[in-house]
């Protein structure tokens, strides 16, 4: 399993992993119990590698449509506000960092985001 997460592949995550919503992303690199998505140049995030894999499916590059950096955002913004259906294990751990700019965009969108740049779910 390790190596089909190849950096510059594209994945779908079929359901919302904690606040990371449900898209198609490209997957940026593979860091220890990690791998590291990009949603165009401004946004990362992080799901952990044993507990997520398993739902994650490879997409064929030709016919994916990746999530949009605002759709992401918009999404982000939402599931951040809804309490969750179901407690997660501590194995779940995601995380989202996003460049500034966005971040003072999903403040307008969620004032409860967190200021940092950086969440950990």
């Amino acid at each position: 399993m390790r190596d089909t997460f190849i950096p510059g592949t594209v994945w779908i995550l079929p359901e919302n992993a904690s606040c990371i919503p449900a898209g198609c992303y490209r997957l940026h690199d593979v860091e220890d119990e990690f791998l590291i998505f990009a949603v165009g140049p401004d946004i990362s995030f992080g799901l952990t590698k044993d507990y997520y894999a398993p739902i994650l499916r490879r997409a064929s590059t030709g016919r994916a449509m990746r999530t949009s950096p605002s759709s992401f955002l918009r999404r982000y913004a939402k599931l951040i506000q809804s309490p969750p259906v179901a407690p997660l294990p501590l194995s779940a751990i995601t995380f989202c960092a996003m460049a500034p700019h966005l971040q003072k965009r999903l403040m307008r969108l969620c004032p409860e985001a967190p200021a940092s740049g950086v969440s950990v779910h």
